[in-house]
């Protein structure tokens, strides 16, 4: 009699026929094999199917739905997974080998532990070059609510958290996964291995995501808004300061972008709060500058930064 996998590993995917097949390797490769995969593909118009299919030998379940966004993809993952231990890699990010045996043993070996996370080695796509490491282990909460330090393709949960807490939301794309883990830390122990079992791709799909965070940053003011409300004896002391933090690094992305008039209005909300209150006041500043003299200083600033990088190398 077949018995049901202890891991579920759910993928979702959307247009991924050239990066998925790398994703997939990557966890068939793991040393600890008592799992299942389940890849949810988000209305792909590519390959994608094809792709996935390959692996019709292997524990894989493929489902499909409209093209609803990476929340919805996971959700219908959850509900379709058989496994007491839930983990997400998305479809374009990598495990190493030991990633899934090392953190299902510290599941088993505490069982006050909901979620265990790893340290994620960021990487650059185009050239394989290791850019720099994603997670640290903090006091979870309320930490996460001034950084998000888990990455995605990092936790493994426990079936039952999902059960209790309900799932991702699906209306504050791209920020569903951080505010999952902050309602996860503030009811559950948290646990973590300090290695980079995990690798994030770093690419033009989610630098462009990135900027779509900046132009309508209200998906992150969303998400802080649900976590104060989930635990306010968690996260309602760093409420303003989180405000602060992610309206500063809005402000100075939309600056080096040449919106100055986005970023002033970010700015001027880092210089309200203490904490950022000395960052934010120069930047604001420099938001006043006429474009050529500001298109002057960003371009000393990105060929510095160039410099940097070249003499690390």
């Amino acid at each position: 009699m077949n018995r049901d996998p202890n891991v579920s590993v759910i993928v979702p995917a959307f247009n991924r026929e050239l990066l998925i097949t790398e994703t997939l390797n990557s966890v068939f490769a793991q040393t600890y094999g008592d799992f299942e995969v389940i890849v949810v593909d988000d209305g792909s118009t590519d390959n994608t199917k094809d792709a996935v299919l390959k692996y019709s030998a292997f524990n894989l379940r493929y489902l499909r739905q409209d093209n609803r966004g990476a929340a919805a993809a996971r959700n219908l993952g959850i509900k379709s997974a058989k496994g007491r231990f839930l983990a997400f890699l998305d479809s374009d990010d990598l495990w190493l080998p030991k990633k899934l045996e090392k953190q299902v043993a510290l599941l088993e070996a505490d069982h006050e532990l909901g979620m265990v996370y790893c340290d994620c080695m960021v990487f650059n796509h185009e050239t394989g070059r290791n850019l720099h490491l994603y997670s640290k282990e903090y006091p979870v909460a309320p930490s996460l609510l001034l950084r998000c330090f888990i990455p995605s393709p990092s936790p493994l949960v426990r079936r039952e958290v999902f059960d209790n807490l309900g799932a991702f939301c699906e209306d504050i794309a791209p920020c569903e996964d951080w505010e999952m883990w902050m309602r996860i830390a503030a009811k559950y122990k948290v646990g973590f291995v300090n290695e980079p079992l995990a690798r994030y791709r770093l690419h033009r799909d989610n630098l462009e995501r990135r900027m779509d965070v900046l132009a309508a940053y209200g998906s992150i003011f969303r998400a802080i808004e649900k976590a104060v409300d989930f635990a306010p004896q968690f996260y309602n002391p760093f409420k303003q300061r989180s405000i602060a933090e992610f309206s500063f690094c809005a402000g100075r992305v939309l600056l080096l972008h040449g919106r100055q008039q986005e970023a002033r209005g970010y700015f001027k909300k880092a210089a309200k709060c203490r904490f950022t209150a000395l960052r934010g006041l120069p930047f604001l500043a420099l938001s006043y500058l006429n474009k050529t003299c500001l298109d002057n200083i960003v371009n000393y600033y990105r060929l510095m930064k160039k410099s940097a990088v070249i003499k690390e190398s």
